[in-house]
């Protein structure tokens, strides 16, 4: 997020807040043709290529990649939850879960609410 908001900022745009991490989601995350498209399009209102910013991103998939196809290293195997360990961390994964899921539902109501501008081939 701190290099879109650099890119943002070096293409003399001023993010509002919450801006730069509705715009990564989008940007980095497996979502639909329609949120992509979206977040593209925001992205070239700031006067930004989109593919150029994606590939200026750094995520969990790009890091993953090097780390396995450049350096030869293989991702960590799951940790067991035990009651001696691990139940703070399952805590924590739940709660990035309900999180994320709190986001995504919001987002999928606010597009269901948003109308399109295409037209309706029904009327």
């Amino acid at each position: 997020m701190r290099v879109l908001r650099s890119l943002l900022l070096d293409a003399g745009e001023t993010p509002v807040d919450g801006e730069v991490p509705a715009l990564f989601e989008p940007l980095t995350d497996d979502v639909s043709d329609l949120e992509r498209g979206r977040a593209h399009h925001q992205v070239e209102r700031h006067g930004l290529d989109p593919e150029a910013v994606v590939s200026e991103l750094v995520t969990y998939r790009t890091i993953h990649r090097h780390l396995t196809d450049c350096r030869g290293r293989e991702a960590p195997t799951a940790s067991v939850i035990t009651a001696d360990r691990g139940v703070a961390a399952a805590e924590d994964r739940v709660e990035k879960l309900e999180l994320r899921v709190t986001r995504v539902t919001k987002k999928t109501l606010t597009e269901l609410r948003t109308p399109t501008t295409s037209p309706n081939p029904t009327m």
